[in-house]
This record gives structure tokens, sequence and C-alpha cells, in this order.
């Protein structure tokens, strides 16, 4: 019990650190470093709980580990400095993601979990109400200063950035299925937060995410019991997109591009994407018709590179930086088919773990959360330790929140 007390501890201050940077901005700087707890996180599992080490999921993530080492020392020795850091902090944040649930699954002590997800739900809503205060008090709607996230400033004032924009859009769809399943009781409250946070996603002005929760909203709004039903609802749902004429997307999106003018990023975006579906034509190279332009880009990269990627033994000169922008396409050209190949298993391993788990209403609402994270990643980079740690603990240990209405403690763990 000592010991589960402490890693309760530990994962509270990473979280507390991920999910809530206006106060661990005040805290003394070991303490409110996020970079401490991980470090002493993996260090207290190698010691005291090392049996995670040797689960399937965290061996897949430990050859990855090495596969990235070896080709980055010995063969991709001319990849660019920017590609080579986010494929290691993506790698340290999904590492410290994985071993976190892989350790709630070792212990099963559920009931932990689920403490520290009520506390994260807290931490977003708390984070989203600062957004929205800030955004509207202190800057104008047409200022975007999600990218500060190295930068004092979101600290100091506790607003969303880009990482904690990912999370948020995930979580629109669960926020859904906690209103709707009056999960602790606190259905109006799941509401209330629900509000919260689509207003902080249009104050952020990432289109992307916008219209991401956009798509998941709707189809949240189902009710499904079971997984097969889920993929036929979500296969006829997708059926139904693209069979809907291209002009009706077109006039939609001018229309919606009056209605957020006040919201000057948004309201462009909306109007550009129009434009290009309409006429074909570029309005910004940068936004959405820059990125349909990467992609022609990124195959052509590809196909000349396409088992060991662009940078194997010397740097592709068709490579063009800009490409980072679009997150899978972007990592399947840097680290080719061999790079997917040991890449893939980690996330296949994890969602089939999970969905072994997952019973119920859940199920349906875990599948569309984890979706939106991909598909965020065929246009635009996933970054930030709030994303990853959203995709691999949150959105699963979701499904524990129950236990919290429960007294005996061992007969409730033993059912999950």
């Amino acid at each position: 019990m000592k010991i589960n007390k402490y890693f309760q501890v530990v994962l509270f201050l990473l979280m507390l650190t991920t999910f809530l940077p206006i106060v661990s901005f005040r805290l003394p700087a070991f303490i409110g470093s996020h970079h401490f707890w991980t470090i002493l996180w993996g260090v207290s599992l190698l010691f005291l709980k090392p049996k995670v080490f040797i689960q399937k999921l965290m061996l897949l993530i430990i050859i990855y580990g090495l596969f990235l080492f070896i080709m980055l020392k010995f063969f991709w020795i001319d990849m660019n400095a920017w590609n080579v850091k986010t494929l290691w902090v993506e790698y340290y944040q999904i590492t410290v993601g994985c071993s976190i649930i892989t350790y709630f699954h070792v212990s099963k002590n559920y009931l932990s979990l689920a403490k520290l997800v009520r506390w994260v739900l807290i931490f977003i809503a708390i984070t989203s109400a600062l957004t929205i205060f800030f955004y509207t008090q202190i800057v104008e709607t047409t200022v975007r200063l999600v990218w500060e996230e190295w930068n004092e400033g979101s600290k100091k004032y506790g607003y969303a950035t880009y990482g904690m924009a990912i999370a948020l859009m995930s979580v629109m769809g669960v926020l859904i299925y906690l209103f709707k399943n009056k999960i602790l009781h606190l259905k109006y409250v799941w509401l209330f937060v629900f509000f919260i946070v689509a207003i902080a996603l249009i104050r952020i002005q990432l289109f992307t995410n916008i219209m991401l929760a956009a798509f998941l909203i709707p189809l949240s709004l189902v009710s499904v019991k079971n997984r097969k039903t889920s993929f036929i609802i979500l296969a006829i749902i997708g059926l139904i997109f693209i069979l809907i004429p291209q002009a009706f997307y077109i006039n939609i999106l001018y229309k919606l591009s009056v209605v957020f003018a006040d919201f000057n990023e948004i309201s462009f975006k909306l109007k550009e994407t129009a434009i290009y579906l309409d006429l074909g034509k570029y309005v910004d190279r940068n936004a959405v018709a820059g990125r349909a332009e990467r992609y022609t880009w990124l195959l052509r990269t590809f196909s000349e590179h396409p088992i060991m990627g662009c940078f194997f033994m010397q740097k592709s000169p068709t490579y063009i930086e800009a490409s980072g922008h679009l997150h899978w396409m972007n990592k399947l050209v840097v680290t080719g088919v061999l790079g997917i190949v040991f890449f893939v298993p980690i996330v296949i391993q994890f969602i089939k773990q999970q969905l072994q788990i997952i019973k119920g209403n859940y199920q349906f609402y875990f599948i569309l959360s984890i979706i939106s994270i991909l598909l965020y990643g065929f246009l635009k980079t996933i970054a930030g330790r709030e994303a990853w740690y959203m995709f691999f603990v949150i959105l699963p240990g979701i499904y524990y929140l129950p236990l919290l209405n429960k007294k005996d403690d061992i007969n409730i763990e033993e059912k999950y």
C-alpha cells in the first residue's frame, strides 16, 4: 500500500506538470519540472515494478528505441536536427504514457487510475477556463498564442498550448459520454466542462482541432453498446460524408466563415478551404492548400527512398523541412517503411489491449477519441505530451471512473 501511495503521488505531480501549467510554473524549480517526475517515475518503476518493462507493449517500445538509436547513430547521420529532436521527443512521451498504463495493468490498481483521471479532468477544466479568460481579457481574439508552448507566457497565465489543444479536441466526445451516462452522478458538471472546453477550442483558433471536434461531437451523440455496431455506424456515416456533393460543403464553409468573422484565423481557414475545394486556388500556402501541396512533395520523396527513409546514408535533396507539419506522412518519408514497421505495432498492441478490457458503451467513445488523435496526424503534427498522455493514459483510464462510486475497492477491481 505504501508503494502504491508513492506511485500515486509521483503520477499526480507528473500529470499536474503537464495539464495545469499555471500551478507547475509557480512550484519550486524541481517540483514544477515535468522531466524531474518522469525520471523519478522511470527509476521507481525499474526498482519497484520492474515487471512493467517485460510486458509486450513496453518490449515493443524498447525495440523501437533500439531501432531509432542504431539508425540515427549509423545510417541517418545526416538527418536534420528538427526531425532528430521530434523522433526522440515523441519516443520519450510515448514511452512515459505507455509505462503508466502498463503499470496500472500490472498492479491492477485501477481505483488509483480512476483518481488520477479525475484530477486530470479537473486540470483540463481549469486550463480551459483560464484559456477563455486569457483570450477574452488579455489578448484580442484575432491573436493566436497557442504556439508559445515553451515560453513563460503560457505557463504564467495558464492558457492551453498546442499539445493541450489536441487533448481538448480528443476529449470532447468523452465528455458527452460522461454526461449521457451520468458518471459519478455529475451529469450537469460534465455538461458544463464540455462547454468550457468547446469555447476554449474556439478561442485557441486551431482550425483542424475545431474541425475534428465538430465531427466528433455528433458521432458521440449516437448510442452504441458493442464494437461491431460501432464500426458499422462509423462506416455508414463515413460513406454518407463521401456521397454528399462537394458543393454542399463549399456552401457551408463560406457561410461559416461569415459567422466566425470576429475570429480571424478560423474565418480565414474556413474561407480558404472553400476556395481550394471550389476553384483549386491557393490563398495561403501555409494553410489548407499548402498542406495539400506538401503531400505531393512527400510522396515524391517517399518514392525515391521508400524502405530506409530519405536520410539513409545521405540527405535527400527533394526533402523539404516544412513537411514536418504532416505528422504521419513525414514519419513515413523520414523513417521509411522500416521505421513504420517498428512503430505501428506499438499503437496496434495498445489499442488491441484496451479493446480487450474496455466493454460496454464506453468502448465506442474510446474508439472515436483515439481515432480523432490519429486522424489529426494526417492533417498536422502531433506534438506535446498532453496529446500522447491523453491517448495512452487518460482516454483508457476514463473507463474506470465508475470505481469512484464504489466502497468495496477489492471486489470492484477484480471486476476490471
